[in-house]
């Protein structure tokens, strides 16, 4: 029989987090300010269209207590990344929203259902279809806006990492003379005009390539199901894009690479060996892309070096560890991070280096913070300045030979391996505000990983483990594949 608490966790929190928040209005994916999805909703009742309700009801332009006008304004903020919850719910007659079990108009926006905004394409894996063919077929920057708008990308931040995105191509003599581009996931192919000495169909097929290990199976029929663990396909290749060399059939000449291959029970490998070959020359290029909204953006390479282990880009030579700036609390929730810097200087605990140097985020699962039983787990996250850049929990824990549920630390282990690893003689002031810090996954498993990544290399547990821990981890959360990212 299901317990009550149980069932609640089930039924009930996900009909509270499908609703949108206030800080919803402003934030689209990875807490970007975008405006994602107030754009999306305002676009929607401009278009005549119900907006649902988390308890079944609608709104709808006639429920306003103005004319249209003030709502197209309201876009035209929002789209300049401008306006608030608050300008929206004023916007409506408290009268004719009455019946709709709303108590106020203040708690309108947070009463629409989020679901029908969150489900599908996002804008990000538009974006991508946007690069590509703004790539393929030489956009100019209104021919962008066009097409952007058919994929129904909102926002200026969008465009400005699009056109980025394309300049950052161009500057590394990335042409649709010798390349087409084409998305992981196979979508916007039927838009490319051009596609050299390659089919539509080789195209996609190349693209199946690169997107899970079932459907590279069954298309090359070999056996790569070791590739990656269970459904985590970014702990492989975390590509978005490919652009292909079209001077030549490229599909054939990977079919022929992967024709060669060995019987093994399982080829994954030497499959991986095979696409880091035709990434080092340039065959197929594997880019990994994420938002970038300003021209700072640059373009790294990811594991261009040796085809056995993670190679590196220069991240910096001293690792920080970083603690949450609030005070801990009296659950399972909390954070810690690791990352590195060429600040020789910098002190552990320190504060956020803000830069192009990545952080490894260990944390408590949301759905997991208040099982004070002992039974919380943990996630490990790659966080970069606008996105989380993927996750290595799996990773790591391979690459130790270990699997998760036996990489968390005892509590005990805890208090003692903190001064050891941190040299945390006296506990920080943020952390001795809970009385059940030792229990916190966040320090439950990177103190258990530190232990068994020691006990792996043979080294002495001390804070001078820190660095290479730090690196290693960021390569798992990078995945074992060869490609450029673009952030």
């Amino acid at each position: 029989m299901k317990h009550l608490l149980d069932f609640i966790n089930e039924n009930i929190n996900p009909i509270f987090e499908s609703k949108f928040s206030n800080k919803n209005f402003i934030c689209g994916s990875n807490g970007v300010k975008d405006y994602h999805y107030s754009i999306a909703v305002i676009k929607d009742l401009l278009n005549n269209k119900d907006v649902k309700l988390i308890n079944g009801k609608s709104i709808n332009i006639s429920m306003l207590n103005t004319d249209k006008d003030e709502l197209e304004n309201l876009l035209k903020q929002c789209t300049s990344l401008k306006g608030s919850y608050e300008d929206f719910n004023k916007l409506f007659d408290e009268e004719k929203i009455k019946d709709l079990g709303i108590s106020k108009v203040s708690q309108l926006w947070n009463n629409i259902e989020k679901t029908p905004y969150s489900k599908g394409s996002t804008d990000g894996g538009n974006a991508e279809i946007v690069v590509c063919n703004s790539f393929n077929n030489n956009l100019s920057d209104d021919d962008i806006v066009e097409y952007a708008n058919k994929y129904q990308i909102s926002g200026d931040t969008w465009l400005e990492s699009i056109k980025n995105t394309l300049n950052i191509l161009s500057s590394k003599k990335w042409s649709n003379k010798n390349f087409v581009a084409a998305q992981v996931d196979g979508k916007g192919i039927d838009d490319i005009s051009d596609t050299g000495a390659l089919s539509k169909e080789d195209i996609k097929n190349i693209t199946i390539a690169y997107s899970n290990k079932k459907d590279i199976n069954k298309l090359f029929n070999i056996n790569v199901n070791n590739l990656y663990p269970n459904q985590s396909k970014d702990a492989w290749n975390k590509a978005d894009i490919l652009l292909i060399n079209k001077t030549e059939n490229i599909f054939k000449k990977l079919k022929d690479l992967i024709n060669n291959l060995s019987s093994d029970t399982d080829q994954s490998n030497e499959y991986n060996a095979i696409l880091v070959g035709l990434a080092k020359s340039n065959d197929i290029i594997p880019i990994s892309l994420k938002k970038v909204p300003d021209a700072t953006a640059k373009i790294y390479s990811h594991n261009f070096g040796q085809l056995e282990g993670f190679e590196l880009e220069h991240w910096g030579d001293t690792a920080e560890l970083q603690l949450p700036a609030k005070e801990l609390k009296d659950d399972l929730s909390g954070s810690i991070y690791l990352g590195m810097t060429d600040n020789k200087e910098i002190k552990t605990d320190s504060k956020f280096i803000k830069g192009d140097s990545p952080m490894v985020q260990f944390y408590t699962r949301a759905s997991s913070k208040n099982n004070l039983n002992g039974n919380a787990t943990a996630k490990i996250e790659l966080t970069g300045k606008n996105s989380k850049e993927g996750s290595g929990f799996l990773n790591i824990c391979k690459g130790l030979g270990i699997t998760t549920k036996h990489s968390y630390a005892t509590p005990d282990r805890v208090k003692k391996a903190v001064k050891e690893y941190f040299n945390w003689n006296e506990l920080p002031d943020n952390v001795k505000s809970s009385s059940n810090w030792f229990n916190k996954p966040c320090f439950t498993v990177i103190i258990g990983l530190l232990d068994k990544y020691c006990e792996q290399k043979k080294l002495k547990h001390s804070k001078d483990v820190l660095n290479e821990f730090t690196l290693y981890c960021i390569g798992c959360c990078l995945g074992n594949g060869s490609y450029y990212i673009i952030k």
